[in-house]
């Protein structure tokens, strides 16, 4: 009977282990802003909906901007979005296409609003650079599909890492161990989505 305790234990603990890790693996992103005129006041209450550009999936949330304008849209699966106000209060519409939304990121937009009823559409494809996230402070990096096809790469993802600034090969791992900013492969975890 001891022994089968200690069994148990042993067996509970593990999955406690294992289901803690599990809670911080992150698989949404985010879209946050201001909404503004011209003149660069905020425009507050104003109705911010999100769809996702691909047919089938689905995705729509609206959110409405605070007294100051923020607006902040949470847990949006990573994809490529329409971002859309409706036209309110002497303002017109405004649609901002082709939003990429990736995990763990949250992609800066501000809107703008023209005052009367000519709608505005902006195109934000214009660049592969993903936006500077100042909300959060981890170390990653993104590389997005189209970078992965101009890479020459290996067997496997790992040729791919060679892109990311601060990786280098680990000595006492052979060919498929890195380090990252000086963590050991261990301490660095790859998601490939």
């Amino acid at each position: 009977m001891k022994y089968n305790f200690k069994f148990i234990s042993l067996i509970l603990s593990t999955v406690l282990c294992l289901a803690f890790t599990a809670f911080g693996q992150e698989t949404t992103g985010s879209i946050e802003g201001t909404v503004k005129d011209q003149t660069g006041a905020v425009v507050p209450n104003v109705t911010v909906t999100v769809v996702n550009n691909a047919s089938g999936t689905g995705f729509r949330r609206s959110v409405t901007t605070n007294d100051s304008g923020f607006y902040r849209i949470v847990q949006v699966p990573g994809g490529k979005y329409t971002l859309s106000t409706a036209a309110t209060a002497g303002f017109s519409s405004a649609t901002y296409e082709n939003v990429t939304v990736t995990t763990g990121n949250t992609v800066p937009v501000e809107i703008k609003l023209a005052i009367g009823s000519t709608p505005i559409t902006v195109d934000v494809s214009g660049t592969d650079a993903l936006p500077i996230d100042s909300s959060g402070s981890k170390v990653q990096t993104n590389i997005s599909a189209q970078q992965i096809e101009l890479l020459p790469k290996g067997a496997n993802f790992t040729g791919v890492l060679k892109a990311i600034p601060g990786t280098r090969g680990e000595a006492f791992q052979g060919a498929n161990g890195f380090q990252v900013d000086g963590a050991s492969g261990s301490e660095n975890s790859f998601m490939i989505d």
